[in-house]
């Protein structure tokens, strides 16, 4: 059930080629949300207040993610990405500005695992030629896993989560998996080294704490 938090929260959905179409007129159904085409590209000085931030795809878009990531560091507000890709429904990493790993470390940890010819990579390298057509039912796989991640940004953080969500559907198999995304040490976006300022901050604190 969909916690009411959520539901009360307004969306910004951006949207690209026909399935993050697809996945964006779904969305309204459940939530209030300004729906953007984004097919010719977009910039963040376009981008209406939003209490969270849906990137709906029908490929990756990495410049925009990138935009979108930074952005949301900025102005401190959740977003995540979902999108079909040559094998899988990927829905995530969640975001949370101050409280996960960015997108960016989402990138850098993927890439290094994923073999260099991985259909989805074999794809962006071959001119943005990406498969085409999918059937509806993943469509409803990839709004369920957006409505999730919804819930999730508002819902109660379980004490020791990592949070950084990812949710994929494996369109080979039917099975599907959720991990979360590690930060990479001193990411200068969401692990930046303490200043010395910082330090002496949580030196006070701490002092203040001891002596009660």
């Amino acid at each position: 059930m969909m916690n009411t938090a959520a539901v009360d929260r307004h969306l910004l959905v951006l949207a690209s080629g026909p399935f993050g179409k697809d996945v964006a007129g779904r969305l309204e159904r459940h939530f209030s949300a300004t729906v953007q085409d984004i097919e010719d590209g977009t910039h963040p000085s376009a981008w209406p207040h939003a209490d969270l931030i849906v990137l709906a795809t029908s490929h990756e878009r990495p410049r925009i993610a990138e935009a979108l990531d930074r952005a949301a560091f900025a102005w401190r507000i959740p977003w995540f990405a979902v999108l079909a890709g040559a094998t899988d429904i990927q829905c995530g990493p969640l975001v949370l500005p101050g409280r996960t790993a960015c997108h960016r470390c989402f990138v850098r940890r993927r890439d290094q695992h994923v073999r260099a010819g991985h259909a989805d990579h074999a794809a962006a390298a071959n001119d943005g030629r990406y498969p085409s057509g999918y059937p509806g039912h993943h469509v409803g796989i990839a709004t369920a896993f957006a409505r999730q991640a919804v819930a999730e940004a508002f819902g109660e953080r379980a004490p020791g989560a990592l949070g950084g969500t990812v949710r994929r559907f494996n369109q080979i198999s039917g099975a599907t998996s959720r991990a979360s995304v590690v930060a990479v040490d001193r990411c200068l976006r969401c692990r930046p080294r303490p200043t010395s300022e910082d330090l002496w901050r949580g030196l006070a604190a701490s002092d203040k704490g001891g002596s009660r």
